[in-house]
C-alpha cells in the first residue's frame, strides 16, 4: 500500500512539473491570465503578452507510418482527374494514394479526403499540370464553406483568460442542439471593445471589414478556434477545449454575450477534412484560373491537415488559401511565382485566414509573388517560423515596398512571427487592425530582388491623339494588350527618365488593344514625344490561357537590392512584441544610395530615423520610402474613428506605446535597441516554441539570429543574422529553363546540409 502511494506521489510531482514549466518566453513576456498577467486590451503601455505556443501544428507531427492505398497510379497523358479522385474516394482509413512519375493534367478539382494524403515521387518527379478553370486544383475541406452561424450557441461561463473548459447554452441562434459533439470544433468570438478593435481604417472608413469576421458584419473580430476534448450534459452543456483561451471573452464592458459556432452544419462541429495531406509532389499552374482568382489549393474547415515538399510553380491568385484551419500544418515547400501580382485577388501569398488557430507554418521557401505570408481575418495562435521570402513585389507599385511578411485585415492576435528572413514585417492597417503578436529572431533586411521578364529596348516613344507608341529597337513588341510595362531611361520625366543603371524617374503604363494580342501602344496621359529607353513588365497576364512560364531575369542593374524600410509598425496596430530581430543589410545600404524620395530629389539622408513618427527613436531600419504620413503625424490617422473618446489622436501613437521593443539590432545605426517601452528581466532564448534545434536544422547556427549571435554573413549587420536553413537550401538549388528552382526538400535538409560561404562585402559603412 505504501508503494502505491508513493508511486502516486510521484505522478503527481511529474504531472505538476510538466503542467507548471515556465514558457520558454518567461522573463521577457507575460501569459494572459494568473497573478502576474499581462496588461491587454488597452492603450496606455506595451502589453507583454504571450501564449503557449508549444502546442501548435499535428500533434506528434505529419504522419511517417502510413499505408499505401491500391496501386500506384501512372499517367495516360489525358485527364486524370477522375481517376485520382476516384482513388482518394477509396482511400482507407490512415492511407495514402500514390502517385507516379510524369505530369497528370488535371482538367477539374481533386477533393482529399479525411485520413488520407496523396503522395508523389519528389516535386520534380510528380507534376500535376492544373487545367481547373475554377475553384482551387487541390481541395482538403469544401472551398467557400464556413461554420454553421446558425448553430451558434451562448457561452455562459469560462469565458475568461487560460480556461480549459466552458459551459454553453442548449441551443444554438436557430433554436436546435448547437453542435457540441466530442471531436468538434468551435470558434470563440465577443462583441468588438474599440479600446483597441476596430474594422475600420483610414483606407476602408467605418464600417470597414465587414467580412473580416466571416458572418459577424465586422463586430466580432476576436476570435480563436477550439476543439471539443469532452462534452457532459444535456443543455446546458460543459465542454473541455483546446486550447486553453487565449485572453477573457465577453468580460470586458460590451463585448457580451460570448458565441461559441461550430464547424459544419448541425453534426457536432466537425470539420470537412480532418487529417489530410498532400506530399511530394509540384502543382504546375496556367493561367487557367485566372478569371475566378482561383489559387492553386485551398484548406477550408481542415484539422490536422497537412502540405509538405510540395512546389507551387506559379499561381492564378494565391498559392494555398488556409481558412477555418485548426492545428493544420505547412512545411518544407517551395512558393514561386504568379501570373499576377496586385493585392485582393491575385496577393501570391500563403493566406493564415478566417479564424485558422494553432497552425504552423514553417521552413518554406517564398519567391516571386506579391504578399507572400499574409496572416489575416481573425486568424489566431499560430506560429510563422523559420520561412526565407525574397522578391516580393507589386506590379503597379514598383519602386516602393513590398510588405512580404504581413498581419493584414482585422484582427489576427497572439501569431509568432519566429526566425524568418525576409524583405520587411509590417502589421499593416488597411483592413482594420490588429494585436498582441510577438516578432521573435528575425532577420528584416528591408532590401529585395525584384526580377523582371526580358527587357526591350526602344529608340522613341511618339504620342498622337492622346495615344503613344514605342518604336521597338528592334522586332515586334514582347508584352500583351493589357500588361503593365514599365519604362525607363528616356529624356521625359513623365516617360520615365533617367537611365536602368541610375533611375530618377520610372513610368508605367497599361497597353492597350485587344486582349491576348501584343501590343506598342498605351494612352499618352502626361507623357510626350520621348527618346530611347527600355521596357520591361513584371506580369504574364492577361495571356490566354494556358500561359508559358517565361524565364524571368534575375541580374539587372536597377532591379537588384533595391531599398526600403526593414519594419513598420501602423499607428493603431496594438500590443505587439519585437524582441531579439535584426533589422536592416548591406545589400538595403548600398542600394538607397542610387535610390529617390520623389521624382526630383536625390536621396542625400535615405537611412535616417523619422522624426515625425513617436517612435523614431528607437532607431530602426528605415530607408527612403518610409511613409511619414502612416503614423502619429499623419492627419488621416488623427481623426480615425474609434475608442472611447473618439478625439483626434485617440489612435495616433498607440503602435509605439503599447509595444515592447527589447534586444533589436538596427544595422542603420549600428546598435541594438533595449527596453523601450518594457523591462524584460531574462536573456533571449533560442526560441519561443520549440525546446531544442530541430532534427532537420543541419549544420546552421543555432539561434540563427539575433543580437546575442556572431558569425553571420553580412557585415552591416555585424554578424547578428545567418541565413537559415530555408535560405540555404535557396541558394545551393539551381534554377531550370524557366528560372524556378528545381527544388526538393528531401536534397534540402537534413545532417548533411552546409550552409554556403559568406558573402563577400565591400565599403560598409555605419
Amino acid at each position: 500500500m505504501k508503494c502505491i502511494k508513493t508511486l502516486f506521489l510521484l505522478f503527481v510531482l511529474v504531472f505538476i512539473a510538466v503542467h507548471s514549466r515556465a514558457q520558454l518566453w518567461s522573463g521577457l513576456l507575460k501569459s494572459t491570465s494568473g497573478g502576474s498577467a499581462c496588461s491587454f486590451g488597452q492603450v496606455a503601455s506595451a502589453g507583454q503578452c504571450a501564449i503557449d505556443w508549444t502546442a501548435v501544428g499535428i500533434p506528434g507531427g505529419i504522419p511517417t507510418s502510413w499505408t499505401q492505398s491500391g496501386s500506384v497510379i501512372a499517367t495516360t497523358g489525358g485527364d486524370m482527374a477522375s481517376t485520382i479522385q476516384s482513388a482518394l474516394n477509396s482511400c482507407g482509413t490512415n492511407h495514402y494514394v500514390q502517385l507516379g512519375s510524369g505530369t497528370f493534367k488535371i482538367n477539374s478539382n481533386l477533393q482529399v479526403k479525411n485520413n488520407c494524403f496523396l503522395n508523389g515521387n519528389g516535386p520534380q518527379n510528380t507534376i500535376i499540370n492544373c487545367l481547373a478553370t475554377g475553384g482551387s486544383c487541390i481541395h482538403m475541406g469544401l472551398v467557400n464553406d464556413a461554420p454553421y452561424k446558425n448553430g451558434t450557441c451562448t457561452v455562459t461561463a469560462g469565458n475568461t483568460a487560460g480556461s480549459t473548459s466552458i459551459t454553453v447554452s442548449a441551443k444554438g441562434l436557430d433554436g436546435n442542439p448547437c453542435g457540441v459533439g466530442v471531436g468538434g470544433y468551435l470558434i470563440i468570438s465577443e462583441l468588438n471593445n474599440p479600446v483597441y478593435v476596430t474594422a475600420a481604417s483610414p483606407q476602408n472608413p467605418a464600417p470597414g471589414c465587414t467580412y473580416c469576421d466571416a458572418f459577424w458584419n465586422g463586430t466580432r473580430l476576436r476570435e480563436q478556434t477550439v476543439e471539443m476534448e469532452a462534452v457532459s450534459g444535456s443543455g446546458p452543456y460543459t465542454v473541455t477545449i483546446s486550447p486553453a483561451l487565449y485572453t477573457d471573452y465577453g468580460v470586458a464592458t460590451g463585448t457580451s454575450p460570448v458565441y461559441a459556432t461550430p464547424f459544419g452544419a448541425v453534426n457536432g462541429g466537425t470539420p470537412d477534412c480532418k487529417y489530410c495531406g498532400l506530399e511530394n509532389l509540384q502543382i504546375y499552374a496556367n493561367g487557367t484560373g485566372l478569371s475566378s482568382g482561383m489559387s492553386d489549393m485551398n484548406m477550408t474547415e481542415c484539422a490536422y491537415c497537412w502540405v509538405k515538399n510540395v512546389e507551387f510553380n506559379y499561381t492564378d491568385a494565391d498559392w494555398l488559401d488556409m481558412n477555418f484551419c485548426y492545428r493544420c500544418e505547412v512545411r518544407d515547400n517551395y512558393f514561386a511565382n504568379a501570373f499576377g501580382h496586385g493585392a485582393g485577388g491575385s496577393d501570391a501569398d500563403v493566406q493564415v485566414a478566417l479564424e485558422t488557430s494553432a497552425s504552423l507554418i514553417i521552413n518554406n521557401i517564398l519567391e516571386r509573388g506579391h504578399g507572400h505570408i499574409i496572416v489575416d481575418m481573425g486568424a489566431a495562435g499560430n506560429v510563422i517560423a523559420y520561412n526565407y521570402s525574397t522578391g516580393a513585389y507589386d506590379a503597379v507599385g514598383y519602386g516602393v515596398n513590398l510588405l512580404d511578411m504581413v498581419e493584414h485585415g482585422a484582427y489576427p492576435q497572439f501569431n509568432l512571427w519566429e526566425g524568418n528572413v525576409g524583405i520587411a514585417f509590417q502589421p499593416d492597417s488597411w483592413h482594420g487592425n490588429n494585436g498582441y503578436n510577438t516578432v521573435f529572431r528575425n532577420w528584416f533586411r528591408g532590401s529585395n530582388t525584384i526580377a523582371t521578364y526580358p527587357q526591350q529596348t526602344f529608340s522613341g516613344i511618339t504620342c498622337s491623339g492622346g495615344t503613344c507608341t514605342i518604336n521597338w529597337t528592334s522586332g515586334p513588341s514582347k508584352f500583351y494588350a493589357g500588361q503593365y510595362v514599365i519604362i525607363m531611361g528616356t529624356n521625359q520625366p513623365n516617360c520615365g527618365s533617367g537611365t536602368i543603371s541610375t533611375p530618377k524617374n520610372w513610368a508605367e503604363f497599361q497597353l492597350t488593344g485587344a486582349t491576348g494580342s501584343l501590343s506598342s501602344a498605351f494612352s499618352a496621359g502626361n507623357c510626350s514625344t520621348a527618346g530611347a529607353g527600355t521596357a520591361f513588365t513584371l506580369d504574364l497576364a492577361p495571356v490566354p490561357a494556358p500561359i508559358p512560364h517565361t524565364p524571368v531575369t534575375w541580374t539587372s542593374t536597377y532591379t537588384t537590392f533595391q531599398g526600403m524600410w526593414a519594419s513598420s509598425i501602423p499607428a493603431f496596430s496594438v500590443g505587439n512584441n519585437w524582441i531579439g530581430n535584426v533589422l536592416g543589410s548591406s545589400e538595403q545600404l548600398a542600394a538607397v544610395g542610387s535610390m529617390y524620395n520623389s521624382a526630383s530629389q536625390p536621396c542625400t539622408s535615405c537611412l535616417q530615423a523619422h522624426t515625425a513618427r513617436p517612435y523614431s527613436g528607437t532607431g530602426f531600419a528605415i530607408t527612403y520610402n518610409y511613409d511619414t504620413a502612416g503614423d502619429g503625424s499623419g492627419s488621416d490617422w488623427l481623426s480615425f474613428p474609434g475608442g472611447p473618446s473618439n478625439t483626434n489622436g485617440y489612435w495616433s501613437n498607440q503602435g509605439f506605446t503599447t509595444t515592447c521593443y527589447h534586444q533589436n539590432y538596427d544595422s542603420a545605426s549600428a546598435s541594438t535597441i533595449d527596453n523601450v517601452n518594457c523591462s524584460p528581466t531574462a536573456a533571449l532564448p533560442s526560441s519561443f516554441f520549440l525546446s531544442s534545434k530541430p532534427s532537420w536544422w543541419g549544420t546552421v547556427a543555432w539561434p540563427a539570429i539575433g543580437p546575442d549571435v556572431s558569425g553571420g554573413p553580412d557585415a552591416a549587420t555585424e554578424g547578428h543574422a545567418n541565413y537559415i536553413p530555408a535560405e540555404v537550401c535557396y541558394n545551393n538549388t539551381a534554377r531550370d529553363a524557366s528560372g524556378v528552382k528545381s527544388f526538393d526538400a528531401a536534397t534540402c535538409y537534413g545532417s548533411a546540409q552546409q550552409p554556403p560561404p559568406p558573402q563577400s562585402l565591400q565599403g560598409v559603412v555605419h
